[in-house]
């Protein structure tokens, strides 16, 4: 938390500041450093006097915080190519399903992805609608993340599999194969109307590996069953209880098609598989052709993030289990320019930046995809921005540098001022930095440049790191994002308690 002092702390700034001044005449004086200790140091002293003295681990990155549910509208930007298998995967242990040692479960851990509820809430609807049938055989990581009731007391949705052994020696005679109704990872329940988070919202996701059915399904059957078939000259298949019509195609009745299938359901699966009999029914393959699962929605969001959307009880409606795909990093910077340097509306250059991997399922290469999304430059100063190993520049980029862009008071905290592609961005690092230019001070219209990264813990803040959907202030309707001009950010936001969200 910061302490109520006036000690000044020292600053990383990437310009070399000076150390000490010699008072020998022949030791030329450099301006520039001059100015930029100076500037340094009268900032830190205004920002000690008003907010106090930083603890030595106050750290100014405050993206760990939880997530807020009521997430604004923001601008969709990224749509890279979406993948199954998920880059933040790491399988924490798996097994074989009991009921079919061929379903391969496993446990993966908890991912946090930037919070964009309202956003997939309002634009699940229009989702891109997918035919399910490629996703039959693979690998899927999936969180469930949000539910949706249908107006039920309570809505129990499921995903899950159902499968077959490929035959069994007393099909011949007119019985059904072993049957398995797999399930139970893959689902969630909510009442009424509301919405509710998943388990993926802060526990283990879920991967299941199907790639073992693809070809389980038509295994022949043993030479000697085969050969009764062709040739029972002495009857030896009505003696053994294998009395097949000879119509009877074994390949065709044991096929992918009917034996295999991915089902959503809001019942009880063991209920709805097991009320009809094991046997072949036309009432069954009613059944089979009601939850069978066929089409889902996929939402890329505006940061990248990959979501699944799946209607359970078939209405039509694809919010009822959303689950998260493929998870995105972002990252608010809000900066002050040292234009003014007592303000701290940490609104002269605000800038998202976000990153987003595809993995290909056949090769296993991920591919990283990062974008930079300018939302404010509320400072007067020319400034070079370096994300990673990218730069943007706001007179580089046809702006004036003496005019604010959306910083006033009733800001739209929506606006996309420029958007860029980004390399090399750390989100663990914070690798950002910023160059402004500025006059000397004198009369000489001189103007010299000051450099600055992300701060280390403990020192005096030029630049914070939040999530987009954070609140700065609580109420009914608290100011969002960054502050207006000239109204500096509320004190208890620099303190370590301000971590967590209440």
């Amino acid at each position: 938390m910061l302490a109520r002092n006036r000690n000044i702390l020292s600053f990383g700034l990437v310009a070399a500041l000076v150390s000490g001044f010699s008072s020998c005449t022949e030791v030329p004086v450099d301006t520039q450093q001059l100015v930029n200790h100076q500037v340094h140091d009268e900032y830190v002293a205004n920002f000690v006097a008003k907010y106090g003295q930083p603890s030595p681990n106050q750290s100014w990155d405050f993206s760990g915080r939880d997530m807020n549910n009521a997430d604004e509208d923001i601008l969709p930007c990224i749509e890279p190519e979406t993948r199954a298998i998920s880059s933040a995967a790491v399988v924490l242990n798996e097994w074989e399903d009991p009921s079919d040692e061929r379903m391969v479960i496993g446990y993966l851990p908890a991912v946090s992805t930037y919070n964009e509820f309202a956003w997939i809430r309002d634009n699940v609807a229009s989702g891109e609608l997918k035919e399910w049938e490629p996703n039959i055989f693979g690998v899927h990581d999936l969180w469930v993340y949000y539910i949706h009731g249908n107006g039920s007391d309570y809505s129990n949705y499921t995903i899950g599999v159902h499968a077959s052994a490929p035959w069994t020696t007393d099909v011949r005679n007119g019985s059904y194969p072993d049957e398995h109704v797999i399930y139970g990872p893959i689902s969630g329940g909510t009442s009424g109307t509301s919405w509710a988070y998943g388990n993926g919202y802060r526990y283990n996701g879920t991967r299941l590996n199907s790639r073992a059915f693809e070809n389980s399904f038509n295994d022949e059957f043993p030479d000697w069953i085969k050969e009764i078939d062709e040739d029972d000259y002495w009857g030896w298949s009505t003696f053994l209880g294998y009395d097949v019509p000879d119509d009877w195609n074994y390949v065709e009745e044991l096929s992918t098609e009917k034996e295999f299938f991915w089902f959503a359901m809001d019942e009880n699966p063991d209920d709805v598989f097991y009320r009809v009999g094991l046997g072949p029914s036309e009432e069954r393959d009613a059944l089979i052709e009601r939850y069978r699962l066929k089409y889902y929605r996929e939402l890329v969001t505006p940061y990248g993030a990959l979501y699944w959307c799946f209607d359970c009880d078939h209405d039509g409606d694809y919010s009822d289990l959303i689950c998260l795909v493929e998870p995105t990093t972002v990252k608010r910077y809000m900066i002050e320019d040292l234009g003014a340097l007592d303000d701290f509306d940490f609104n002269d250059i605000v800038v998202d930046v976000a990153a987003t991997n595809r993995v290909n399922q056949e090769t296993g290469e991920v591919t990283t995809y990062q974008k930079a999304y300018l939302r404010a430059m509320g400072g007067t100063l020319d400034f070079t921005l370096t994300i990673g190993n990218t730069k943007w520049s706001k007179s580089g980029n046809n702006y004036d540098p003496t005019i604010a862009v959306n910083a006033d008071a009733g800001t739209d905290n929506t606006a996309l001022i420029a958007e860029f592609p980004v390399e090399g961005w750390d989100p663990d690092a914070n690798n950002i930095s910023v160059t402004v230019k500025r006059k000397k001070g004198d009369s000489s219209g001189d103007e010299v440049y000051i450099s600055f990264p992300f701060p280390k813990a403990g020192e005096v803040p030029m630049i914070i790191a939040l999530l987009p959907s954070q609140y700065l202030d609580t109420g009914e309707t608290p100011r969002r994002y960054w502050m207006p001009e000239r109204v500096s950010i509320p004190a208890k936001y620099f303190t370590e308690e301000s971590t967590t969200e209440p």
